[in-house]
């Protein structure tokens, strides 16, 4: 899930709960509406596609980029002008409760966004009573509207069996609509279910396509999942080099000369406007950067020759068998030593989807 109220899904309702047809999955590979809403109203630019990396007004449905909201948070503006919002002046919902009473009137206008974030709401369970079953028919309302993030989300559900009866072939139809229109989640996902065969066809080369997609727009999943594919396959040379295209944490994108990312010292797969925002990614508790880097631990000069000073360890002396346990030991069945499956030039992988779970399978 994403941070703020920017992160939520969506769905279409019908007589049985949390499953689509066939017509309304036709609809969902609809392209996303183009709204008035898809426009920062500070810096006029376009929002993102995915709806986590944006947050959005419930007051006036106005979306805006993380960075200009944070922009706003640091002016010389007075506390209760900070906490207004600053296109209609509604003062902010103090609870979740608040924030479900100025979404209802959205969803009942039919607004997909507002249906993906109140199905959020009910699939957390913040001031609604949790509810999947709940979640995912307005998950659908929205999907069906060809909202992107409802698309992705619908297909996490069903990956999860969440509110549904669980299923890879429909979580993959969802990936692929909220794929098509560039959603970089949904293509590692789905690139996921490539490489292991769950719901579509086993393949490699259409997971490096998609993960190679998601990798290109700064996916962190996408891109160690290219680099694991890598090493597996034996590649010498890597298929993707990491480069700066937005910051991971607030999502504001790379132009340089006016606004140059930096890499993680790290593992480099990620890039920051700076030092703030990259501590800010690292302490988050979804989705974090502490969880996912690379840390590799190298032993010091100082470890390593105190480890050589150390005085050897001597080998454990076993006593001498008995007669009796000798003859004991020979009238025992033979224990049949455990059979290993000869080592392939491949051998498996462990890769990685937006739901912070590891996906394994055998090439």
């Amino acid at each position: 899930m994403a941070d703020g109220a920017s992160k939520k899904k969506g769905g279409k309702e019908n007589g049985k709960k949390g499953t689509a047809t066939r017509k309304e999955m036709a609809t969902a590979d609809l392209p996303q509406q183009q709204e008035e809403e898809d426009v920062c109203p500070v810096c006029i630019e376009a929002l993102q596609k995915d709806a986590s990396k944006f947050n959005r007004y419930m007051c006036c449905g106005k979306g805006i980029h993380q960075w200009c909201d944070e922009g706003i948070k640091v002016s010389s503006l007075s506390f209760e002008q900070k906490n207004s919002c600053p296109l209609c002046r509604t003062k902010f919902p103090g609870s979740n409760e608040e924030e479900v009473e100025q979404l209802r009137p959205w969803v009942e206008k039919g607004k997909a966004w507002a249906q993906s974030l109140l199905g959020d709401m009910y699939e957390d369970g913040e001031g609604v009573d949790q509810s999947y079953q709940r979640a995912v028919e307005l998950y659908e309302l929205a999907a069906t509207q060809g909202y992107a993030m409802a698309q992705y989300n619908l297909g996490i559900m069903y990956q999860e069996g969440q509110g549904v009866e669980q299923s890879y072939e429909r979580a993959a139809e969802y990936y692929e609509a909220a794929a098509r229109q560039g959603h970089a989640k949904a293509q590692c996902n789905l690139g996921a279910l490539c490489a292991n065969g769950k719901g579509v066809e086993q393949s490699d080369e259409k997971a490096r396509k998609l993960w190679m997609k998601a990798a290109e727009q700064g996916n962190e999943n996408a891109i160690k999942n290219l680099q694991d594919l890598d090493k597996h396959e034996g590649r010498t040379t890597p298929s993707f080099v990491p480069k700066p295209f937005e910051c991971a944490n607030c999502f504001r994108p790379h132009v340089p000369p006016e606004h140059k990312l930096n890499a993680c010292n790290r593992c480099r797969r990620v890039y920051y406007c700076g030092r703030e925002c990259q501590v800010k990614h690292w302490k988050k508790e979804r989705n974090g950067h502490k969880n996912k880097c690379d840390k590799k631990k190298k032993k010091t000069m100082d470890a390593a020759a105190a480890e050589a000073a150390a005085p050897p360890v001597e080998e454990e002396q076993t006593a001498p068998k008995t007669m009796d346990a000798a003859a004991a030991e020979a009238a025992a069945p033979p224990v049949e030593e455990e059979q290993t499956a000869p080592k392939t030039k491949k051998g498996g992988g462990s890769y990685t989807d937006t739901t912070g779970k590891h996906v394994t399978f055998r090439f």
